[in-house]
């Protein structure tokens, strides 16, 4: 029996990368899966890859609205929702940009997903999961909204060390290219 035998959990940006990725673990794990993510066709290739136990709903994050069918449409399918991984998450580029050259509406775009996003759906899922008995919200982008360490292979970088969403300055690129120093260890936040 699979450690989320029977449970039904609902995984945002779970098209592609890191999402797609938890979506076949909890399959494997035995969960019923709800493979939510913008772009609704790659999201159906998923569910139907993983078979039966899964179910594709299309969700806009920054929408309180796709929110609200996306519990609607998942308590209807499945009877209960036990787990959120709340994942879905943008960089405006694919590259490392310096922080004071991104135009202030790509910032409000990664903003409104990234760390709105993420509020909306710890509302509806704790608002859902209150009705039927569900207990598990997963932050995979937490480290953007608390200032704890964020572990990167064998380095403890301070979040604070780093600009968030994929930007970079000098500091924080010297940081990176230096690794860890007696000052980055673990429980330390200087």
């Amino acid at each position: 029996m699979g450690r989320v035998q029977n449970k039904t959990v609902i995984v945002t940006g779970a098209a592609s990368g890191i999402g797609l990725e938890v979506a076949r673990r909890m399959a494997d794990e035995g969960a019923n899966v709800v493979v939510a993510d913008l772009r609704a066709d790659m999201a159906e290739s998923v569910a139907q890859e993983i078979g039966d136990m899964a179910h594709a709903i299309s969700l806009d994050v920054c929408e309180d609205e796709s929110w609200r069918h996306l519990m609607a449409r998942t308590l209807d399918h499945f009877g209960r929702i036990d787990v959120l991984v709340n994942n879905a998450g943008i960089a405006k580029t694919d590259n490392i940009q310096n922080i004071d050259m991104i135009s202030l509406k790509d910032w409000r775009a990664v903003q409104s997903v990234n760390v709105e996003g993420v509020l909306l759906g710890c509302q509806h899922a704790i608002r859902a999961m209150k009705m039927v008995g569900g207990r598990t919200i997963s932050q995979t982008l937490e480290q953007y909204l608390f200032p704890y360490l964020m572990q990167t292979d064998l380095q403890a970088i301070p979040v604070n060390d780093l600009p968030p969403y994929g930007f970079a300055n000098e500091l924080s690129r010297k940081r990176i290219s230096r690794g860890p120093d007696e000052g980055c260890g673990q429980g330390s936040h200087t």
